[in-house]
């Protein structure tokens, strides 16, 4: 399982436990032992039905957002078309979309964005660059 994955488990379960200890349970439907079956919380259970709905909904926005972006380290190059990344972990060369963020080419960077394919053209997205790693040590086509 990926650590998102994991994460969001955790998280889910961490978030309704809470809840789940506020419900009193207690006592039977109907029975004759005196004790209602609400607990201190009214018995019906919309308080952890509501903690779960939105610890599932927070989870599921969590790791929809992480999916999104990903980093990336590898060497900037430059072509006709503008500036290009050779990833160091898959090999696959993407043209760099970076509107706020400057590269020099023959540098090696850490980068956070979204990856893209357009036919058979690979994109990078860049958010965000978080390192730069010096000079590439092979040259960059």
């Amino acid at each position: 399982m990926t650590k998102a994955v994991c994460l969001s488990l955790v998280l889910g379960v961490a978030l309704t436990v809470p809840a789940r200890a506020q419900y009193g349970g207690g006592g039977t439907v109907g029975g004759t032992s005196g004790s209602t079956s609400g607990g201190a919380y009214g018995g019906s259970g919309k308080t952890a039905a509501l903690v779960a709905g939105y610890a599932a909904a927070g989870t599921a926005l969590y790791v929809y957002l992480l999916k999104r972006s990903t980093n990336m380290v590898g060497c900037v190059g430059e072509a006709g078309e503008g500036l290009h990344i050779t990833s160091e972990k898959d090999k696959k060369t993407y043209v760099l979309d970076s509107p706020d963020v400057v590269f020099r080419p023959g540098t090696r960077v850490e980068i956070r964005g979204r990856k893209s394919k357009y036919g058979a053209v690979r994109k990078f997205r860049v958010k965000k660059l978080l390192k730069e790693l010096g000079p590439c040590e092979t040259p960059i086509p």
